[in-house]
């Protein structure tokens, strides 16, 4: 009895291992169209990986030059920056619908009282022109040696033409400001405050930019002109009319500082190269 189990056990497992290699040789010799599916859904899934794997290469290209074109516009144009502050009305006619409103320090002043002036309504907006006199000289349009027979004014300003456009849109700026100011709308003008205020800012910045610091001079005519602005009450169209003057002046006092920076870097450059050329003559 033990022997005849012990045999069919025996023919139980050759049986296994003949079943086992016949289906090894039938899936090797199975047609390629039942093993075309499975290299179909691995290409597809490689093709995945490596499309997200570009897509994620592009993103972060797009995010780093995104960085340093900012990082450059910032180190090229930091000047431009007070021109933000234009935002502010913007940002509150558009989500408060309101008109934006100057903070408690720094107040707005309203003129309409000189309606009832208009001697000094017209002095006031008048003297805005010397933002004009002074942008046109700044871009070379007025030859003061020819009007003073005098050599000892420099006539290359105009060396950065923007020092002179800002200027012009100063004054452009401050006469429409003033205007709405003593005629117009107050709100209106209130929003146009923040307007004047971003394009004057944005113009000492640049100045200083290309102009360097202010010499001793030009700080004389500059801090004094300074003060004319925290004058309110009735006296502030006649104070407010001697910073446009002071402030006009301080543009091409500082501009002038430039060019006599550049004359002394220029000189002492080639004060150097002789000096070296000859050293290397001995």
């Amino acid at each position: 009895m033990t022997r005849t189990r012990a045999r069919q056990e025996k023919i139980f497992k050759r049986f296994m291992v003949t079943q086992s290699t016949l289906s090894s040789f039938q899936f090797l010799n199975q047609s390629p169209k039942s093993i075309q599916p499975l290299r179909t859904m691995k290409q597809t899934q490689m093709q995945i990986v490596s499309q997200t794997k570009n897509v994620l290469q592009f993103l972060w290209k797009v995010l780093l030059a995104s960085f340093r074109g900012a990082s450059l516009a910032i180190k090229e144009s930091w000047w431009c920056l007070p021109m933000l502050v234009i935002a502010i009305p913007i940002y509150s006619a558009v989500f408060h619908g309101t008109y934006a409103k100057m903070p408690n320090w720094w107040a707005f002043e309203g003129l309409g009282y000189l309606k009832d002036m208009p001697g000094l309504c017209v002095t006031f907006l008048v003297s805005n022109i010397f933002y004009f006199l002074s942008g046109l000289y700044l871009l070379d349009c007025i030859n003061i040696e020819k009007l003073t027979k005098k050599q000892q004014w420099s006539s290359h300003t105009s060396r950065y033409p923007l020092l002179g456009a800002l200027t012009l849109t100063s004054g452009i700026i401050s006469v429409i400001y003033h205007t709405c100011q003593a005629l117009g709308n107050i709100n209106v003008a209130e929003t146009l405050c923040f307007v004047d205020h971003g394009v004057a800012l944005t113009s000492g910045l640049y100045f200083f930019r290309k102009c360097g610091v202010p010499s001793i001079k030009t700080l004389a005519i500059g801090v004094p002109s300074l003060a004319f602005l925290a004058f309110p009450g009735d006296m502030y169209p006649v104070i407010h009319s001697l910073w446009h003057m002071g402030s006009s002046g301080v543009t091409i006092s500082w501009a002038l500082d430039g060019v006599d920076k550049r004359k002394k870097y220029i000189s002492s450059t080639l004060r150097q190269r002789k000096s070296k050329g000859v050293c290397e003559i001995q």
